[in-house]
């Protein structure tokens, strides 16, 4: 497969670098050096047999998908990545005698595959999102902090006398139920 990039979508603006995805593809410097160190002797002995380790015969592509939304109810299917892999086989020439498998002009007919693979990737759904108070106590919800608002009533408040914060007390009490009283006639 000699291409580099895979369109995201179905219809991919040819212009545009992020409608496109670089194709990853399997490593095959090893194989070629590993074919180049084995030795002379078994290289020859596999030649007179007919023998050829490690070829190349197919070509694998996998293609990730998931869903990328909903417009107007219809699944979006986006492409999230691909990958091309390699199967290699031993081939082994089915010539008659051990000259044939020599000689450089018989040619014999091998498979090759090619396999494309669709694989959906399931939606990463989002971690819930934590309530601000919860995440942060020490700072009030929406600017009320009842914890400051009984401050003067704690013992640990030493600002003003405890005498002259509970006479204020009753008469902030005092004041919110005649409040209530004038307004609210049928109590």
């Amino acid at each position: 497969m000699p291409a580099e990039r895979i369109g995201r979508y179905g219809n991919n603006n040819s212009y545009g670098p992020a409608h496109w995805i670089e194709v990853l593809r399997e490593d095959l410097t090893s194989t070629c050096t590993n074919s180049l160190e084995a030795n002379n002797q078994t290289v020859l002995s596999w030649r007179f047999s007919g023998f050829c380790t490690d070829i190349i015969s197919g070509i694998n592509l996998d293609v990730m998908y998931g869903e990328s939304g909903k417009p107007n109810g219809v699944p979006t299917k986006e492409i999230i990545g691909a990958y091309v892999s390699y199967s290699k086989s031993t081939w082994q020439l089915t010539c008659g005698s051990g000259s044939q498998c020599t000689d450089p002009s018989y040619v014999e007919p091998f498979p090759i595959t090619a396999s494309v693979r669709f694989i959906k990737v399931p939606a990463n759904t989002p971690e819930p999102k934590i309530r601000w108070e919860e995440e942060h106590p020490d700072i009030c919800y929406q600017d009320v902090c009842w914890d400051n608002f009984i401050y003067p009533l704690v013992r640990g408040y030493t600002a003003e006398p405890r005498k002259y914060v509970l006479a204020m007390s009753l008469i902030l009490i005092l004041f919110l139920f005649g409040f209530l009283f004038i307004t609210r006639p049928w109590w």
